[in-house]
């Protein structure tokens, strides 16, 4: 079977993304985690790997419009995001409360 190849050429890329937190878990009510969220974003947008047009961010999961700058590939950004993200927030705020395990977390959030 053939792999998919991607190709870009186009300078500007438009995407509208929704991102849902681990089994709807409201992961961003608590103020640290929403922190750690903005500070991602603002942290890739201030790199140049997009424009960040608009953006909203509810209990278990968020939206943003933004726009690839030059030749950045969409799904190697928001990996870099979504796992940046994850282990920060598990750093600073699950495991320093002795969260260990998945009930721990749904009883987190």
């Amino acid at each position: 079977m053939s792999k998919l190849r991607r190709i870009y050429n186009d300078d500007s890329q438009f995407y509208f993304i929704t991102c849902r937190s681990y089994k709807g878990i409201r992961i961003f009510i608590k103020d640290k985690s929403f922190k750690i969220l903005i500070g991602s974003l603002k942290y890739l947008q201030k790199e140049n790997y997009f424009n960040l047009y608009a953006w909203v961010v509810l209990c278990d999961h968020l939206h943003l419009l933004l726009e690839i700058i030059g030749k950045n590939n969409i799904s190697q950004i928001m990996h870099d995001f979504k796992s940046y993200t994850t282990n920060q927030i598990s750093k600073e705020i699950l495991f320093s409360r002795g969260i260990r395990n998945t009930k721990d977390v749904l009883i987190f959030g």
